[in-house]
């Protein structure tokens, strides 16, 4: 008589690089729920008619610091710490063990600290370098994800990696904001930043002429000639006309942007902040012309 037997065995590991809920830096998150970063920008977005004040989730998960301090720049902060992940993906660093990495959350203005914060940024602390993982992040899924509107307006690449690119976030029933996502990367080491600040359309326009002339340096003549020059400008303006041919906005749509070519065939930066621009119509127009290859006028005054 045959005997049929059947094992049924379970065995539970822990993987040597799963990261256990008190594996984190700093230890004063330990127990301290994660936030998706959509959820964390939306609650850092004022409810309509209110502005950002130094008493933001005072009461929350955040760890914070002991109320504001002054800088010897004249700058006041308010800092502290708070776990946040990007569609479920979160920073590490390699210490003695592989622990999750908290973000540093920081209130901030260069005006008197009376007339409340002006910004709020976050990023992975101390994030960066080679014992560092996830330190970058695209905030754009996790936004869709809670709901957030987003539009760029501006945005330049300082060189390679290198960008800071602002956009108008929108939710109903909230402030809209400017949001500045920075992307910095070194020759070992990458990192992303995140920050928001109060929206209007003169603070927007104000903001990004500052940015753009920040991280771009804006080219001389070079030695050209003054017919040159125009010979240049319009070569690259009809490679630009010729890129953005097509793009349909909505009636009596209108997008004044300025664009920085830097020569060699590549745009380093845009600007369509103005006003009474259609940010919408503006966006498309930018997307279009992200990673389009232009004249190289380089080589061609060197031939």
């Amino acid at each position: 008589m045959k005997r049929l037997i059947l094992l049924s065995v379970m065995v539970a590991t822990l993987p040597p690089y799963a990261i256990s809920a008190e594996d984190i830096s700093p230890e004063s998150l330990s127990g301290k729920p994660s936030s998706e970063l959509g959820d964390f920008v939306y609650s850092a977005m004022p409810d309509a008619g209110h502005g950002l004040s130094w008493d933001w989730q005072s009461n929350s998960d955040i760890v914070w610091a002991d109320g504001v301090t002054q800088t010897a720049s004249g700058m006041s902060l308010r800092t502290g710490f708070a776990r946040i992940n990007v569609m479920g993906v979160k920073s590490t660093v390699l210490e003695k063990r592989k622990k999750e990495l908290g973000w540093e959350v920081s209130l901030g203005t260069s005006m008197p600290a009376k007339f409340g914060p002006e910004y709020i940024s976050m990023a992975p602390s101390k994030c960066g370098g080679y014992l560092n993982e996830n330190c970058t992040f695209n905030p754009a899924s996790s936004l869709t994800k809670r709901g957030i509107e987003f539009h760029k307006i501006c945005s330049t690449i300082a060189g390679g990696p290198n960008t800071t690119d602002v956009y108008v976030v929108r939710v109903v029933k909230k402030e809209s904001m400017l949001m500045t996502w920075v992307n910095s990367a070194g020759s070992s080491a990458s990192s992303s930043w995140l920050g928001l600040r109060m929206y209007s359309p003169e603070s927007a326009a104000l903001y990004c002429d500052e940015t753009v002339k920040k991280e771009y340096s804006f080219a001389t003549q070079d030695g050209r000639s003054k017919k040159e020059l125009v010979h240049d400008t319009k070569i690259i303006t009809d490679a630009l006309s010729k890129a953005i041919s097509g793009i349909d906005g909505a009636n009596d749509a209108v997008c004044h942007a300025r664009i920085f070519a830097d020569g060699y065939g590549g745009i380093s930066a845009f600007d369509a902040s103005q006003k009474d621009n259609d940010i919408v119509f503006c966006e498309s127009i930018i997307n279009r012309l992200s990673g389009i290859r232009l004249p190289h006028l380089r080589k061609m005054h060197q031939q």
